[in-house]
């Protein structure tokens, strides 16, 4: 779940794009979303599904950039 600023971070806007996450302005969108949750697990499932495709990106960088130092 993201606030209502998300759009300068890609992995908000690819969650919320993929169904995987939600923008949530104020407490009854919190609420409304976290009982939505509470009966579909699809969201995170996506979400855990995203994490997983995207982990260690870090660790590939690092390995890059010392092969060209």
């Amino acid at each position: 779940m993201f606030g209502p600023n998300y759009q300068r971070f890609r992995e908000a806007r690819e969650l919320i794009a993929n169904g995987g996450g939600y923008t949530i302005n104020n407490y009854e969108e919190l609420e409304n979303k976290l009982n939505n949750l509470l009966e579909n697990n699809a969201p995170g499932i996506i979400a855990g599904n995203y994490v997983k495709q995207n982990s260690g990106a870090t660790d590939i960088i690092i390995s890059r950039l010392k092969k060209n130092i």
